[in-house]
């Protein structure tokens, strides 16, 4: 499941230490990309294009909280990778939730809620874990979408006492995300 890493990994690479912040999402701007649209609050940094070179293949864009959390600035990635078959959204997403698991240490399922995103059904998955034994716990919401034979992983990363008000913020952020 390095696809999973590699997300994880994307996210993980834009986190750093700061000031505690909130999430503002009454202010939105809305974010094109050539096959979607996405609402993000908007005193949110966006790294897209060039300034993604560093990520790993696949990323398309990266919102981040302009002050961090406990060292951890919140932030939403979405990465496109294709797929080789006619795979739904729904089957995507219980593949890459079953296999994500090996790949996080103390990894910990807090949610999954099934819904419908851009007219397609689909899991948004909350859990705990971290990359590797010697660095602190994260928290992760993650989705999946797919339509053209191209999946779409949308990843927050965010420290694990944020509170569930923010968490519900992302969440309308993920659920914003339309095809266009």
């Amino acid at each position: 499941m390095k696809k999973l890493l590699n997300v994880l990994f994307a996210v993980f690479l834009l986190t750093s230490c700061g000031d505690a912040t909130d999430i503002a999402i009454k202010d939105e701007l809305e974010y094109q990309a050539d096959n979607f649209i996405i609402n993000y609050p908007k005193l949110w940094q966006v790294v897209d294009g060039d300034d993604l070179k560093e990520a790993p293949k696949g990323s398309m864009v990266v919102f981040r909280t302009p002050e961090d959390q406990s060292g951890i600035f919140t932030n939403i990635s979405i990465i496109q990778e294709g797929v080789k078959s006619d795979i739904n959204s729904l089957k995507y997403a219980k593949y890459n939730i079953e296999q994500g698991s090996f790949h996080l240490k103390d990894f910990q399922k807090i949610s999954e809620e099934e819904v419908e995103i851009s007219g397609e059904k689909t899991i948004i998955f909350n859990f705990f874990g971290k990359r590797s034994i010697n660095e602190k716990s994260l928290e992760f919401i993650q989705t999946y979408l797919v339509k053209n034979q191209k999946a779409y992983v949308i990843t927050a990363i965010y420290a694990t006492d944020v509170n569930q008000a923010e968490k519900d913020k992302i969440k309308d952020i993920f659920k914003s995300f339309h095809f266009k």
